[in-house]
């Protein structure tokens, strides 16, 4: 019939290096999500309030993850993740839940 059913319009957002930082579909709250460097990803908020956090070691493997109940240091969870020499994961532990996870690898590099 050539009417129009719905309409949606998304609105972006870029930092200074023209990489996506922010969201806004219709009249929703912003999507943000803050990136350092060349874009790593350091953490999210949902119309400002904190979604998760990530804390990076000096080769930015993922160390902690904070998230729940306002992220940072009022994090509901954490999950924190530790690597062998060679960059491998090695184990995961999760806060407040019964949740670790440890790895292993060949001697070629293979899980096992």
């Amino acid at each position: 019939t050539g009417e129009l059913l719905w309409q949606h319009e998304t609105k972006h957002a870029y930092n200074e290096q023209g990489l996506a930082n922010r969201v806004t579909p219709d009249s929703l709250p912003p999507v943000e999500w803050l990136t350092y460097g060349s874009g790593y990803l350091a953490g999210m908020k949902l119309g400002g309030t904190p979604l998760v956090e990530y804390t990076r070691d000096r080769l930015h493997r993922e160390t902690v993850r904070s998230f729940g109940s306002m992220a940072g240091s009022n994090a509901a969870y954490e999950l924190t993740s530790t690597y062998t020499p060679a960059g491998q994961l090695q184990s995961q532990h999760l806060n407040s839940l019964v949740y670790d996870r440890d790895y292993g690898w060949s001697d070629n590099g293979d899980l096992v």
